[in-house]
């Protein structure tokens, strides 16, 4: 049976991503399709991506990464699955119009544009109060899994 969205139990958004604290960029499940995927990120002081108040760029890019991680990982949920580890091999046009401050709520949207086997490219955009502040074209590949008997 699928959540009701949005989704902002983290304890929840942790049965859909391998990623634990300080590693952690993504604490609610706001939509998703097969194509897309919405997630969004309080910033926290003790983020370990915080440098004199601001969320930084790698925060960013890291936040668009376990994006994508989540949309894989919900759909692992209600299939029994174990959520797989991903890495990313590609981030191509990154874009950087403003850093978040701690105590911001930023939005990122995840569009899928091609999905292949373990590997999927996404357009990625991360917003602030409505308006895109990082973007990105990233390709993530899921780790093989193992058959271990």
């Amino acid at each position: 049976m699928k959540q009701k969205l949005p989704i902002t139990d983290l304890a929840v958004i942790k049965q859909m991503l391998p990623h634990r604290e300080p590693m952690l960029f993504v604490d609610s499940l706001i939509s998703y399709s097969e194509s897309s995927i919405v997630s969004q990120l309080t910033i926290s002081a003790s983020n370990i991506f915080v440098q004199n108040n601001q969320f930084q760029e790698a925060g960013l890019l890291e936040n668009m990464a376990q994006t994508v991680a989540l949309h894989t990982g919900y759909k692992a949920m209600f299939s029994e699955a174990t959520p797989r580890i991903g890495y990313i091999g590609a981030i191509k046009k990154a874009t950087f119009e403003r850093l978040p401050s701690v105590g911001d709520d930023i939005t990122t949207e995840a569009i899928i544009t091609y999905n292949a086997l373990d590997m999927t490219r996404v357009d990625v955009a991360v917003f602030l109060e409505k308006k895109r502040i990082a973007r990105a074209t990233m390709t993530t590949i899921l780790k093989p899994e193992t058959n271990e008997a």
